[in-house]
């Protein structure tokens, strides 16, 4: 009887690991959760990492990375848009946004241009962006990579000034902002 339990959990740890590896293969993103401390937040990103889809030959790409469509809100990674989640309040540009969880939107031009969409909208059907729900809406500055970053990936940065930035990098692009704990 021993025996047998021990080969289904084997067994069944095989077919997580088959099914783990054809995910990876066929391109699936996965959700990870970084964080940091900035000026005593707590601050944590959980988003989803997708991987750069390559342009068929001859075709002009319409969005970032293959991914992000410009011109268009796009819920931050995929799958639904990415968390940011602080212990305490943030200013983002002008704006304070209260301690609690927030969903993170971007708008990308095709001529280089972003913005941060930090939106009161999570749960069920956040990834409907609905601008109603804004709490702000922040330029980014657009950085030039010397290395090619897939899958997609964000940071949270500290400022030994003080405040920190938050970073989104792709292909061998990243957008960053600013932003500060409100004292």
């Amino acid at each position: 009887m021993k025996m047998q339990i021990y080969s289904l959990i084997i067994g069944m740890a095989i077919s997580g690991a088959s099914l783990a590896l054809v995910a990876q293969e066929k391109g699936a993103s996965s959700r990870t959760r970084i964080g940091a401390g900035v000026d005593g937040a707590a601050i944590t990103l959980d988003y989803a990492r997708p991987k750069i889809q390559e342009a068929e030959p001859g075709e002009t790409r319409k969005r970032w990375g293959g991914v992000a469509p410009y011109g268009q809100a796009w819920p931050i990674g995929s799958g639904g848009p990415a968390l940011l989640i602080s212990d305490k309040d943030l200013v983002v540009g002008r704006t304070t946004i209260p301690a609690g969880t927030n969903s993170l939107y971007a708008w990308l031009g095709e001529d280089g241009t972003a913005r941060l969409v930090i939106s009161k909208q999570i749960g069920e059907g956040s990834a409907a962006y609905d601008p109603a729900q804004d709490l702000a809406r922040v330029d980014m500055q657009k950085e030039t990579l010397n290395r090619k970053v897939d899958p997609f990936t964000m940071a949270i940065v500290m400022d030994p000034s003080g405040g920190g930035m938050l970073k989104m990098m792709f292909e061998n692009t990243q957008y960053s902002t600013r932003f500060y704990v409100r004292r």
